[in-house]
């Protein structure tokens, strides 16, 4: 139950960015732009953080990491709560990203190490929790306090309590190894397992593709397809949705079904939900292929990240997963903006074309990946 409150955690601070800024860009008077130097200096110390998770968890113990990335975090949501100008407002952001980036690598190594794959969806469904909640806690704050201050506040709070709670049960997380492997020798042992690299390349376009589909999808429906407002934001919404809904509901079939079974299930119905929204001939099918790409993407994540350690070893699932969370960082970041770069040069029809090519890459690699389990004798999951 901690870890699942754990994954809201997460989520929580992603969401209030987006509902606090336009308070906080007035507040400091800074450009609308400089929001991009929050999701810059947050985005590096995610990635560094994740990077180094699975040394940091052989030094700490997981519920040392969870423990001080949580502070790290709380601390960094209070320096945005108290911030008096700009530059430490975005300082802030850092002690965010170093603190969330481990905590989701050492939470995802641990449910995938130590629970059935059902549980790793639930965690991140809990995610979705999060992000949801987050801009309605910011809103409230905002609306009847006056504050967005005490959105940041109250979120730091939160995450405090947490790592509290994560302090009082560390020694139920496991404890530290007592020969902790070396940084390089982690990175250098992982990159070199095929299978690794093959994961790392799914991450990469998997979360690409997520965001590509969540940040361009109500543009596309309403000037590109000419949708009405109310439908598209409707159908985006209810993208968003699939994907909480879908990996709720994969927790209580993916037993029966088998991990791998339902990720490639997932894999192909992503990629048909996307042509669909992309090249479907009427109105009628691209909103439910919206949704179905949702519905499809929903198992694949978790059900990647729970066959990492039966697919690398426990000794390099700490250090995979890491790296895994840091691709998929840098995938949500490059792949949209490659959109918005082809949209300048093509128009907003490239979008589609980039999605489907991602949905067809992300069945191929995922198909590559099954198929260099079976012939390295890796049991069926």
């Amino acid at each position: 139950m901690l870890a699942y409150v754990g994954f809201i955690s997460l989520g929580l601070p992603d969401g209030v960015n987006g509902v606090a800024w336009p308070s906080v860009r007035s507040s400091f008077s800074v450009g609308s732009g400089a929001l991009g130097f929050i999701s810059i200096t947050l985005g590096t110390g995610y990635i560094l953080s994740s990077l180094f998770a699975g040394t940091l968890v052989g030094r700490l113990g997981v519920g040392g990491v969870l423990a001080g990335s949580t502070a790290l975090a709380a601390t960094g949501l209070a320096v945005h709560a108290i911030a008096p100008r700009w530059v430490p407002f975005v300082s802030g952001a850092a002690l965010v990203g170093l603190g969330s980036g481990a905590v989701d690598a050492a939470l995802n190594a641990f449910v995938a190490r130590t629970y059935a794959s059902k549980h790793v969806n639930w965690l991140h469904a809990c995610y979705s929790i999060g992000a949801t909640l987050g801009p309605i806690l910011m809103a409230t704050a905002i609306q009847r306090l006056g504050s967005w201050r005490v959105g940041y506040a109250a979120v730091a709070v939160l995450l405090a309590a947490l790592g509290a709670g994560f302090m009082a049960t560390s020694s139920g997380w496991g404890s530290p190894s007592p020969s902790p492997p070396r940084p390089i020798g982690n990175v250098a042992g992982t990159l070199r397992h095929p299978l690794a690299r093959l994961q790392l390349a799914v991450f990469f376009i998997y979360t690409g593709l997520e965001v590509v589909l969540g940040q361009w999808a109500y543009t596309v429906l309403r000037d590109f397809r000419r949708v009405p407002e109310g439908a598209a934001t409707a159908w985006t919404a209810s993208y968003f949705g699939a994907i909480a809904v879908g990996r709720v509901l994969t927790g209580f079939v993916v037993g029966r079904f088998g991990t791998d079974r339902t990720a490639r299930a997932g894999t192909w119905a992503a990629a048909l939900g996307v042509a669909l929204f992309a090249f479907g001939p009427i109105d009628a099918v691209r909103g439910p292929g919206l949704v179905l790409a949702g519905l499809g993407l929903a198992p694949v994540f978790p059900c990647l990240m729970s066959r990492t350690p039966a697919r690398v070893g426990d000794a390099l699932a700490p250090n995979a997963i890491g790296f895994q969370v840091s691709l998929a960082t840098v995938g949500a970041a490059v792949l949209p903006a490659l959109g918005g770069l082809l949209v300048a040069v093509q128009g907003i029809a490239a979008v589609s074309t980039e999605a489907l090519g991602l949905s067809l890459l992300l069945v191929l690699l995922h198909e590559a990946i099954l198929a260099r389990s079976r012939k390295a004798g890796i049991p069926a999951g």
